[in-house]
């Protein structure tokens, strides 16, 4: 054990194995080591890190993938707010954190495709169009519009 369970490069490994488990559609062991992650986050770094906020907001972002988008809005908490607070607007992280709570809010049934719309032009400003965050964001925000056209 050289680094130890709570260094950064063995959180964010946690984190990443999470995000392979996501992405194997292994949604309930992505939870347990985004949870982990998120709380070793809080624990080394304190609820106002950036490396917390964006935990924060992958952790909640499960919860939308897994159909539960009330706890996904529970923890996600106020990390946009927060994040404006310490990042700025224009932050990465920040633009992240506004679209995935935007995307939360659209499963609620709370909100239409805008949001979404006018944090994706935001990033194409601070981040550029072809910034991989950018087209990400704006791919979700397309395919979000095909799928909510009344002729579907």
């Amino acid at each position: 054990e050289t680094l130890g369970g709570r260094h950064p490069g063995t959180l964010a490994s946690i984190n990443n194995l999470g995000f392979l488990l996501k992405d194997k559609n292994d949604l309930d062991g992505a939870e347990d080591l985004c949870c982990e992650a998120l709380e070793g986050h809080r624990e080394v770094f304190g609820d106002r890190h950036e490396r917390t906020l964006i935990s924060m907001g992958h952790y909640a972002d499960l919860f939308r993938e897994k159909g539960d988008a009330n706890a996904a809005r529970r923890e996600m908490g106020v990390a946009p707010e927060v994040a404006r607070e310490v990042l700025g607007v224009d932050h990465r992280g920040t633009l992240a954190l506004e679209a995935q709570a935007a995307r939360i809010r659209i499963a609620l049934g709370e909100l239409d495709t805008d949001a979404l719309r006018t944090v994706v032009a935001r990033m194409e400003v601070a981040l550029g169009a072809e910034h991989p965050q950018t087209r990400k964001y704006s791919t979700i925000y397309g395919d979000l519009l095909c799928w909510c056209r009344p002729d579907r």
